[in-house]
């Protein structure tokens, strides 16, 4: 499964050409699996804009528990 994620936190009354700025996309790959202990699932994203002092990590993995 493919995805592209954006998005900027602002507050109130800030120009929308800052935001348009500001705001930061990734793009990337992720699949999951269906466990007998749960949903296992794993994403590979790359940033395609993000911010100078951003912290950046392109592999992510998790596990969820479902009751």
């Amino acid at each position: 499964m493919g995805f592209v994620n954006m998005g900027t936190l602002t507050g109130w009354g800030v120009p929308v050409e800052s935001i348009a700025r500001t705001t930061r996309v990734a793009a990337g790959v992720g699949a999951f699996c269906e466990t007998p202990l749960g949903r296992m699932e794993g994403t590979f994203a790359v940033p395609v804009r993000c911010g100078s002092r951003d912290k950046t990590e392109r592999f992510q993995f998790g596990f969820g528990l479902t009751f």
